[in-house]
């Protein structure tokens, strides 16, 4: 019989806890380096959605997908041309963003108003938007005008299909009385002007005309487009164009509500 000495029999152990005591040491280094890194990537994320999150008014034409639903207002208000004070923290439905300094504003009973953005928590609320702390799945002209518009293609009245007006990549919205002596001078007039693809025409009618009366004028006048019904015209007036505006008129407009032309 062959015996083993104690030397041999103890310097494969040695090897073998020197080896073991290595491979943690290894995992460790990784480990370490994986949580720098991790530290890294939450640093230099942190520092990229700070500086996108910072919203100024002069960005806000350009950052539309973001502009919130109602807004409010952080202090009294007169409007110009308003005969009430609006009070603080009145919330309004934001019609679109004029330009840097200006937003147009539905206040309901107290009127659709241009206001300074600086009177309201707009850019506040931008930055809400843009963060994901204000949801929003449409865009604010599409959310409101939607489920307001008739379908006029067919004998029946209805609504138009659901998703036709989310399809648009932009809206002709033409303000005008469609049995007015002149609408088919007007009909005549857009017709040399086509709209851009992806463009979807629509009648906000003018007058005391109820939805069948309007379907069957345009289908007389083979100018099949969804209208928006009678009892959201006027509101829909007012708050594109205001009380007074000339007549008839012409709006182009993003899925958001920002003025392209008119």
């Amino acid at each position: 019989m062959i015996r083993a000495s104690p030397a041999r029999n103890r310097k494969p152990s040695s090897q073998a806890g020197t080896a073991a005591s290595a491979v943690p040491a290894s995992f460790e280094r990784a480990r370490r380096a994986k949580r720098l890194l991790l530290l890294l990537w939450i640093a230099m994320s942190y520092s990229s959605t700070g500086a996108a999150e910072t919203v100024a008014a002069d960005d806000l034409l350009a950052r539309e997908r973001f502009w919130p639903y109602q807004v409010a207002l952080v202090e009294p208000l007169r409007p110009v041309g308003g005969s009430k004070e609006i009070p603080a923290n009145r919330l309004g439905v934001l019609i679109r963003v004029v330009d840097v300094s200006t937003a147009r504003v539905d206040f309901g009973r107290y009127g659709a108003h241009e206001v300074p953005i600086e009177a309201t928590d707009l850019v506040a609320r931008v930055g809400r938007v843009q963060r994901g702390e204000i949801s929003k799945l449409t865009p604010n002209f599409v959310l409101s005008v939607q489920t307001r518009l008739v379908d006029s293609s067919g004998t029946a009245l209805r609504a138009l299909r659901p998703g036709a007006a989310g399809e648009s990549r932009a809206f002709r919205c033409v303000f005008a009385d469609p049995l007015a002596e002149d609408f088919p001078e007007l009909l005549a007039t857009l017709a040399t002007a086509e709209p851009g693809p992806g463009t979807l025409t629509i009648l906000v009618p003018q007058g005391d005309h109820g939805d069948a009366v309007v379907r069957d004028r345009l289908l007389q006048l083979d100018w099949v487009v969804p209208f928006v019904g009678k009892r959201f015209a006027a509101a829909e007036t007012r708050a594109q164009l205001g009380a007074g505006a000339a007549l008839p008129k012409i709006l182009e407009l993003s899925p958001e509500g920002r003025l392209l032309a008119r």
